[in-house]
Order: structure tokens, then sequence, then C-alpha cells
């Protein structure tokens, strides 16, 4: 691939990146709450682009600060992928460096964009485990005395976003505007109540198999009192109801109590695992 420009993606763009990352021939989207043209107006979102025509299209924006998640990765052709992703690549490392630098996190699911991760330095940092549960022979219900579980309501959120910050750290941190847009698409979203504070809550949507436990989160001080096991099993009674015939999750593979948890819950783990790669960007200092 000779010739060509990168330069940030803009608004009248649109309909060139909705026809790429609908129909390109590589294709990487990350899979959250946002469709990766919502970010649109995020930096750094670049474009590559030939006689006006976008042939590539790279987007790491941080959120939080610091972290910057690929949101998407797309290329028109296979032939050019690797001259497109080298010019896509050059420019994102050049923003960081010039801005407070970040770290770009990447959970890739296909080969192609393994090597391509290898080839420009990321390193491994642990992987993305697949469980999965029938909803037969459902486990007891746990109870707390001072604990109850209801539905999550917008009020809830900016505490639910304090409980998410306090469970996890930074890289896998749900932001309030992160979880302002999960409740809408949510099948059932719940919280953990005692004394009126949300000390846990749980994410959930539906799919062909299903459902899937996207989110869940307890504060540090409530862990190890079964309020994890309560928000799951209400959960799982609710599926069933729906006649839902399986419900997944997923979970780091390095995160030995959450892996614990759905093991004593009736998660099995598929075999099924994806990695997580990052890179460290430092800002050129002037």
């Amino acid at each position: 691939m000779v010739g060509g420009i990168v330069r940030a993606a803009i608004q009248g763009d649109q309909n060139q990146i909705d026809t790429l990352i609908e129909k390109g021939y590589l294709v990487h989207r990350h899979l959250d709450w946002r469709r990766p043209q919502e970010w649109l107006n995020s930096d750094p979102f670049l474009v590559f682009e030939m006689n006006g025509k976008i042939e590539a299209i790279m987007a790491c924006p941080s959120e939080p600060p610091g972290i910057a998640w690929m949101r998407v990765f797309a290329s028109r052709d296979w032939m050019h992928v690797e001259a497109a992703w080298q010019r896509l690549w050059s420019g994102t490392t050049q923003y960081f460096e010039s801005h407070a630098g970040g770290k770009v996190v990447v959970i890739s699911m296909q080969m192609w964009l393994h090597e391509l991760l290898r080839k420009s330095g990321f390193h491994i940092r642990q992987e993305i485990l697949m469980l999965n549960r029938s909803l037969l022979n459902l486990p007891k219900s746990e109870t707390h005395p001072d604990v109850t579980i209801r539905k999550m309501e917008y009020s809830d959120l900016p505490q639910a976003a304090e409980t998410d910050a306090a469970a996890f750290n930074l890289l896998w941190q749900n932001s309030l505007e992160t979880l302002r847009r999960a409740l809408p698409q949510a099948s059932l979203a719940t919280v953990a109540i005692f004394k009126g504070r949300v000390i846990g809550y749980q994410i959930s949507t539906s799919n062909p198999v299903g459902g899937h436990l996207a989110r869940l989160a307890v504060l540090p001080e409530w862990q190890g009192q079964g309020i994890a096991s309560m928000l799951v099993a209400n959960l799982l009674g609710f599926m069933a109801g729906q006649g839902a015939q399986m419900i997944t999750v997923n979970t780091q593979s390095d995160n030995q109590v959450s892996r614990l948890l759905y093991k004593k819950l009736g998660f099995i783990e598929t075999g099924e695992k994806f990695p997580v790669f990052e890179f460290d960007i430092q800002p050129i200092k002037h």
C-alpha cells in the first residue's frame, strides 16, 4: 500500500465507517455497551484514507483515563491489512506520546489480530475464560438478614459505579457513563442493598443461548458474605422463569476468587479462552 494519509475521523466519515465496520474484510470490535461508531468524537479515532476512500480505521479512546481499549480496527481488504495497521498504529502511538501516554489493551478473538499485535510489540497480560451453566437444578438461594435484592434503578447508578471502582482494578472498571448505557440494554439488572446503600450489583443480557452475566461486582468489605451468590442465584431464577436454557459468563484467568465463585454456583469452564494483549505508551517529555 503506497501513499494515502492517516487523519482523525470526522463526523462526515460516518457512512464510510459504518460500511467498513459492517462489511470490511477484517474487523475487530471490542464487546462493550457502545457500538464502535459511538466513539467517533473521542480521540484517538483514526482513519487511513486513499483517494478520498477510507481503507481502514482504528479507535483507542481512553476510558477511564490512561486505559485505552482498542474499540475497533477494520480493514477493507486482506492484501493491505498489515500496511494499514502499521500506519494507523503509528498514528495512535504518536497521539498518546504527545499527550499523557496510556495503556492500550485488546481482547483478541482472531488469529490475524494476534499476529498484528505480536508484531507491534504487544504482550499477553492474561486470558478471558468462558463459562456456562445449565438452568436446570438451580442452586438454593442464599440469604442475608440485612441485605435485599431488587431491580436496579437509574438513581442507583452512582453508587453502583463506586462499587465497581472499589471491586476492580483500573483496567476492568466500568465508568458511570458506561453503566448509564448498560442499564437500558440489560434484560435484568439488580442491586444488593444494605441500609439503603448499594453494596453489590449485576447486569445481564439475553442472547440466542439464553442469558449472559455481563457484570457482577460487590464491595470488597462485603465479599465472602454470600452477596455475589445471592445476586447470581436471583439472576438464574429469573432467566429460568423466562424460559432460558443456559447462562454464560466470562472472567479473567488470574481472578481465582471469581473462578471459585462460579464453580461453586455450578458454572463450567468451556475451554474457550481469548488473550488480553496490552502495550504501554510513555509520553514524550518536551
